[in-house]
């Protein structure tokens, strides 16, 4: 789990620490191992100095992945704002087309019902004769 490996992590710093206090207090008894002692604090230093650049390279490229994803959803958002547009305008016309078609049909029974009374009163006026 996460917090065993912190425990874990937490364990070794410390087991670290130990291990240069004792190689501390052995080099300062030994004049030789001074040299070494020097060597090893140049190569700890080169190494911190590389995972602080490694981390500063990871946390830009997160950085960089955060924001192509902001763009990407961005992008996404305005492709469907477009879509929910022409969906929108797709409809007004199919509902105009309606209105025209229902418009047409009522012209059409208004001229039939016209015809229909002229018929009947021709019609009326020839039983009359």
């Amino acid at each position: 789990t996460e917090a065993g490996r912190r425990k874990a992590a937490k364990r070794a710093r410390k087991r670290q620490a130990q291990r240069a206090r004792q190689r501390e207090a052995r080099d300062l008894k030994e004049p030789a191992l001074l040299l070494a002692k020097e060597q090893r604090q140049k190569v700890d230093e080169v190494r911190r100095s590389k995972m602080r650049e490694e981390m500063e390279e990871m946390a830009a490229g997160q950085e960089a992945s955060r924001e192509d994803g902001r763009a990407e959803q961005a992008e996404r958002a305005l492709l469907e704002s477009h879509r929910m547009k022409e969906t929108a305008e797709r409809v007004k016309e199919q509902v105009q087309a309606a209105r025209d078609r229902s418009a047409a049909e009522a012209t059409e029974i208004r001229r039939l019902q016209a015809l229909r009374v002229e018929n009947e009163r021709i019609e009326a006026k020839r039983l009359e004769t």
